[in-house]
């Protein structure tokens, strides 16, 4: 069965999306064993206090933690098998999910 459309619409918006921020963490991938991953482009998003959250890929919680300000390094729980993890980052009501290989 065939219908007829004589009619097409356009739908977008003026607004545009806005940008996710460029905060990356490095080393990534980080060999196993490593104690900090580093995080850079935080300086404009995060505010006085923040938080931050280390989850396997089923979206366990498996070490969290409040950092202080201006603090860029992030110490990783000792024994991290080699795999796909989340670090979540949360300051005021911001939230950062960026992922992280270890070797």
């Amino acid at each position: 069965m065939d219908i007829a459309c004589d009619t097409a619409y356009l739908l977008s918006s003026s607004e545009s999306e806005p940008k996710a921020p460029d905060i990356r963490l490095y080393p990534n991938p980080v060999p196993q064993g490593y104690a900090q991953v580093y995080i850079d482009g935080t300086e404009s998003h995060i505010q006085e206090t923040w938080e931050w959250m280390l989850r396997d890929v089923q979206g366990r919680t498996l070490f969290h933690t409040d950092e202080i300000p201006g603090e860029s390094a992030l110490s990783l729980p000792a024994g991290l098998s080699a795999g796909m993890y989340f670090i979540e980052i949360r300051s005021g009501n911001d939230r950062f999910v960026r992922k992280l290989v270890v070797q």
